[in-house]
């Protein structure tokens, strides 16, 4: 975030070996809750669901955005999945946890 803008495709775009960082917020919690930045080595469902298996109970919903490799992923740690597209809610991304 913020800094210089460097050269390359953004985002999931960006070329393999790339490290994606996952977010996870525990909303049990009064207040922004308990959050976890990981970072992981690719993008892969591997790496993702591996993320979630350390991080998340069974029993917890996993609030995502609607990119659709998130489905098998969120497979690793239960069926409560609620998929939000960012640019058809209307809200800012921040806004949306």
């Amino acid at each position: 975030m913020g800094g210089k803008k460097k050269a390359g495709a953004p985002g999931r775009a960006a070329k393999p070996g790339v490290s994606i960082v996952v977010a996870l917020v525990d909303r049990r919690v009064e207040g922004f809750g308990r959050t976890r930045l990981v970072v992981v080595p690719d993008s892969s469902d591997h790496s993702r669901a591996a993320v979630l298996r350390e991080h998340v109970e069974p029993t917890a919903t996993v609030a995502t955005d609607a990119w659709v490799a998130w489905e098998k992923a969120t497979k690793a740690v239960g069926d409560a999945h609620d998929r939000t597209s960012v640019p058809k809610s209307g809200k800012n991304a921040h806004c949306m946890l």
